[in-house]
């Protein structure tokens, strides 16, 4: 998971703005909303990311909505990210919901499946609302494709 947030934070911009939440039966803000200027930086903070927990999505989801929508520019493009396996513990409803409010908003929900055993349904359904791209990733080198957004 933490080589799968590398890649993508060097594909950001140095002006683009990140932030990092971790959730498990809570969700915790652990990097602020900051530009992408140090990438060197942003690789040593993630390499001390703990896993650990249980899985309840609508709560990463919350808080990550809830910083792109308290700072996030409303003019910009918003991006929520989620990595997970998508199994999560009675809280799909209110997650669905979530996104789909997020879509309304111009937030875009991507996910990024990770393991072997991810749960694709329920994340491709997460993912709908936006039309963004959902992928498989049992390790970063072995990521694909599986479903284009909707605007392509």
């Amino acid at each position: 998971v933490k080589a799968n947030v590398v890649q993508l934070v060097r594909q950001l911009r140095p002006h683009d703005v990140l932030s990092l939440v971790l959730f498990s039966d809570r969700a915790e803000v652990f990097l602020p909303p900051m530009r992408v200027a140090d990438i060197s930086r942003l690789e040593s903070q993630i390499s001390m990311v703990q896993c650990g927990g249980a899985t309840e999505i609508f709560r990463g989801l919350e808080a990550g909505y809830s910083l792109l929508t308290r700072y996030g520019d409303s003019r910009a493009n918003r991006h929520l990210v989620l990595l997970t396996d998508g199994h999560t513990y009675g809280d799909e409803a209110p997650a669905l919901n979530l996104a789909e409010r997020a879509a309304q908003e111009n937030i875009a929900t991507s996910a990024l499946g990770i393991g072997s055993e991810w749960n694709d349904v329920f994340l491709d359904r997460l993912t709908s609302f936006s039309g963004c791209l959902l992928y498989t990733s049992p390790s970063p080198r072995d990521r694909t494709r599986s479903r284009m957004p909707s605007s392509a």
